[in-house]
């Protein structure tokens, strides 16, 4: 594969299930155990890279711990077992190789979802101690200027016996964007719910408030509020109450995304930093007025069509 024009570097990736050794299974308990190359997460000289968790470990001391035949731990095995990198956690760990269990030193804890993220990651180099054979996949990149396509082709037909799967990586990341967008899709469903539920909720609390003053309203009519005037004063009520909404919805909106972020980034181990879709705020500012004058318009009408003679009487 590594001769065929257009082709950058090629890195094998070998899947195995291995037994861990611990305290409370005799047995030991399966887990996943991912084999690569340690020069491809060479922070100077290689093409791919981990997400480490705070405080253990980074690229560069993952890459050695790779290369001298450490492992690096998953961030799920991490959390229920203890394993890291450091005096104050489990910096040792028991996997059955060919020879029985052999103990292997923890370089660090990586984010990976390999077997609901329990999985250790070691050196391809250690293959022979874990079953041999040959890698399971192979990771290609492509020089620069070539068309990952062609590439793809090219190694379809240099391999016609061996009926390869092969997935571009663009592929594979719209796949991930696609599935992110659909679990996505009910929380913008509720968007819109939320905001039917807040129009409801001005006009459910408008309404109730003018139960308790219709005695104002009938005094405003009898010294010469007009209907119009009645309808006016309560749907600006209901702007105003919208609009402060709004803008308290939007601060708080703003400081609960960098809470949320920081929190998502301390525990996958990712950079992670909010979008704001501004474009979307600012919709919603200019349209907030709106919702609250078709929520207060009912309720205004109401108001504006009470007789003051009537509301006084009830008042007494």
């Amino acid at each position: 594969v590594g001769a065929l024009d257009g082709v950058d570097a090629v890195s094998g990736v070998a899947l195995r299930v291995v037994r861990l050794a611990l305290e409370d299974a005799p047995r030991g308990r399966s887990v996943a155990l991912i084999l690569v190359d340690p020069a491809r997460f060479d922070p100077d000289d290689g093409f791919g890279s981990f997400q480490f968790i705070g405080g253990q470990g980074d690229e560069r001391s993952g890459h050695a711990a790779l290369a001298r035949g450490d492992v690096l731990a998953g961030s799920t095995l991490h959390a229920r077992f203890g394993f890291g990198a450091g005096d104050s956690v489990e910096s040792s760990v028991d996997l059955r190789t060919s020879d029985g269990f052999a103990p292997f030193r923890v370089g660090g804890v990586v984010v990976d979802f390999t077997g609901g993220g329990e999985a250790f990651i070691g050196s391809i180099d250690a293959l022979a101690r874990f079953g041999g054979g040959s890698p399971d996949l192979y990771v290609i990149t492509v020089d620069d200027g070539a068309d990952p396509a062609g590439v793809r082709e090219s190694i379809a037909a240099a391999f016609p016996d061996l009926a390869l799967d092969i997935t571009r990586n663009d592929a594979y990341r719209d796949r991930i964007l696609d599935a992110s967008q659909r679990a996505f899709a009910s929380t913008n469903a509720l968007l819109l719910l939320a905001a039917l539920i807040a129009a409801l909720g001005v006009a459910n609390t408008l309404g109730m408030s003018l139960v308790t003053r219709r005695h104002e309203f009938a005094v405003l009519r009898t010294v010469g509020l007009r209907r119009s005037g009645v309808l006016r004063m309560i749907v600006a009520e209901g702007i105003v109450v919208v609009t402060l909404g709004t803008a308290l919805g939007v601060a708080v909106g703003l400081v609960l995304s960098r809470v949320i972020t920081a929190g998502a980034a301390a525990l996958t181990g990712y950079d992670l930093a909010p979008v704001y879709p501004w474009g979307i705020v600012a919709l919603v500012v200019v349209l907030a007025p709106v919702v609250g004058i078709v929520a207060s318009l009912l309720p205004a009408r109401r108001a504006a069509r009470i007789a003051p003679i009537d509301a006084l009487d009830r008042a007494d």
